[in-house]
């Protein structure tokens, strides 16, 4: 063989070897996007199952005024309890002092007729 014709071959044979080195390297970057793809589709896939529980979880407009109205309606039905209550124990103090008083004068009068000194406080 010549010269040139080694010098071509080893050119050649650079070529090949640099070629498979970049095939080796290409294969590689390949396998790393594989890789991100996949770790992308698990992110996508946590995602939708995220947002598929925050959507369970979400209250409509209508649905929030619907549920505060109720609770505004509860509340005022324990606050009209809470009056009646009141009002049932005002009017039990008032019928209790009235008997206080009654029994008071009764005690007056006997103490009166016994000439015992009776003092009311």
């Amino acid at each position: 063989m010549s010269h040139q014709e080694t010098n071509m071959q080893d050119v050649l044979e650079a070529v090949q070897s640099l070629s498979t080195h970049m095939d080796a390297q290409f294969t590689r970057i390949d396998g790393q996007f594989a890789d991100v793809r996949s770790e992308f589709a698990d992110v996508r896939s946590e995602m939708k199952c995220g947002f598929a529980d925050i959507r369970s979880e979400m209250v409509t407009k209508t649905g929030l005024k619907e549920e505060l109205t109720q609770m505004k309606s509860d509340l005022m039905t324990e606050i009209d309890r809470f009056v009646v209550l009141h009002q049932t124990l005002s009017i039990e103090l008032v019928a209790l002092r009235s008997r206080c008083e009654r029994m008071e004068n009764f005690m007056a009068r006997v103490a009166k007729q016994l000439n015992l000194d009776f003092q009311v406080t």
